[in-house]
């Protein structure tokens, strides 16, 4: 059974629409697998308005080299 987790971060001098951002941000690299990515790269693009647009992952999906 799967059950919740938690994760608990201290931002010192950080606002409050701030947090809120990044803990979107946060959670929108762990819901879609960002965090968990093996043998890749991760990047995520932005707006203007600091909000995430596009996550794209870059990762090697077979390699002889990785199953041997």
């Amino acid at each position: 059974m799967i059950q919740q987790g938690e994760i608990k971060i201290i931002l010192d001098n950080v606002s409050e629409s701030e947090t809120l951002r990044l803990r979107e941000i946060i959670h929108i690299l762990i819901a879609n697998g960002s965090l968990n990515l093996r043998n890749g790269n991760v990047i995520i693009s932005f707006d203007n308005n600091s909000q995430v647009m596009k996550i794209q992952h870059d990762f090697i999906k077979w390699s002889r080299k990785h199953n041997t």
